[in-house]
């Protein structure tokens, strides 16, 4: 009993002091507990420090949560508990300029206001997924991380980043993407197939 009384004396001092968080590094999600004191910046050197195996400096990264850069100078105590921060190259995060959606069945809007932007599925809200389709019909057909939208220039581009893409494939205007590596040139009109789900990409 005395056990369980200093057990949960700790874990009442570690939530008062730490917040959970989920850090996307490299493709991959990491659970981890953070200290409350701690500043965007100092996160962002630990996880690039510690993550990052390409030279570069610590500023040609950023953090970002709910689709938005998080300001260096901001406290981690300003972060909801299990908010997803992914590590991105800084020059890879851009604002969308057109009004760009991924429709479902006519009626689903998905409207992507930031690129790099992911699609999959999550039971609960998900800020690192742009396009959840949990709730869908079929939408358990798809990878948590199935997708990733994103521009080159002028160019909408579609990758597959499924962790088993062999058995996941996207389909681009019911055509396989040949390889998991090279992105696919999408545009206006173009339907896109995860599973047993197909968004049609609308830019406007």
């Amino acid at each position: 009993m005395a056990n369980l009384d200093r057990y949960n004396l700790l874990r009442q001092k570690l939530v008062a002091s730490h917040v959970p968080l989920t850090i996307e590094a490299q493709g991959e999600p990491h659970r981890v507990l953070l200290l409350k004191e701690m500043t965007v910046r100092d996160l962002r050197e630990e996880v690039v420090n510690k993550f990052v195996q390409e030279s570069g400096k610590k500023s040609d990264f950023i953090l970002v949560a709910n689709q938005q850069q998080l300001p260096l100078a901001r406290k981690l105590s300003a972060l909801t508990p299990d908010t997803v921060v992914r590590l991105v190259k800084a020059d890879k995060t851009q604002k969308v300029s057109e009004q760009v959606s991924l429709v479902f069945d006519d009626n689903t809007h998905f409207a992507i206001t930031t690129l790099p932007a992911i699609i999959g599925r999550s039971k609960q809200a998900d800020p690192a997924l742009a396009v959840n389709v949990n709730d869908l019909p079929n939408g358990l057909t798809v990878s948590r991380r199935h997708a990733e939208l994103s521009k080159q220039g002028d160019t909408f581009m579609v990758r597959n980043i499924a962790d088993n893409p062999q058995d996941k494939p996207i389909y681009i205007n019911e055509v396989a993407l040949a390889s998991a590596d090279i992105p696919k040139e999408v545009g206006d009109g173009t339907a896109i197939r995860l599973g047993k789900i197909t968004l049609t990409l609308q830019i406007t």
